[in-house]
Order: structure tokens, then sequence, then C-alpha cells
């Protein structure tokens, strides 16, 4: 994986997690910690879109991508999910719980959006 397969959808989500924060807002911490609980949502339909791209880019593999497109839809529900529950359990005061359920929504989201890269990148 290069360095750009990397760099390129990092800035994509600072650059949404920058604008939920900051475009018609006063930020403080329980926001932040809000948006940060919605990152997961941003890598999954980021990943979406990669294998979108995909299977467009990509006639012959069509198949392949629109594969990986359901396994990313059925990703996103979860990670939808999971970040609401992550938000509603923070909410009630239980930090640690709604760590643990952002950290399990992430490593998910992670996945996705790392696979979805070696997809489009073919690596």
């Amino acid at each position: 994986m290069s360095i750009l397969e990397i760099l390129l959808p990092g800035i994509i989500l600072c650059i949404a997690f920058g604008m939920k924060l900051f475009v018609d807002r006063s930020p403080d911490v329980p926001m932040m910690i809000e948006t940060t609980y919605e990152l997961p949502m941003d890598m999954v339909f980021l990943a979406l879109t990669f294998a979108a791209a995909f299977s467009i880019s990509n006639p012959a593999e069509a198949g392949r991508g629109l594969a990986h497109f359901a396994s990313y839809v059925v990703a996103a529900i979860v990670c939808v999910a999971l970040s609401r529950r992550s938000i509603r359990v923070f909410d009630q005061d239980k930090r640690f719980a709604s760590a643990v359920v952002f950290v399990a929504n992430f490593l998910i989201a992670m996945s996705t959006l790392v696979i979805s890269v070696e997809l489009v990148s073919g690596t």
C-alpha cells in the first residue's frame, strides 16, 4: 500500500470530521466525542464509495466489486447501529462501555476501508 493510498482517504475523513465539528457550530467536548463516535460511519461509507467506483471502472470485475459493495452495506448497517449505541451509552455516563463499543465499531470500519482501498488499488 503506497502513501497516497493511505493519505488521500485519511484527508477525506479529516475534512468530513472537521466540517461536522466546526461548520456553523461551536464544538464542546461532548460534541467532539459524539463526532468521533460517528467516524466509523464515515469510514464505512467511504469504503462503499470505493467499492462502487471499482465496480463502475472495472466492468470485467463488477461481480467482485458488487460483492464487496453488498458486504459493506451490511457493515454500514452494523456501524450505524454501533455508533448510535456508543453515543447512547456515553450519554448514560458509561464511559468505558461506550469506548469498548466505539473500538469494536472502529475495527469493523477500518477493516472495510483497508480492504476497499486494496480493492481499488489492485494490491
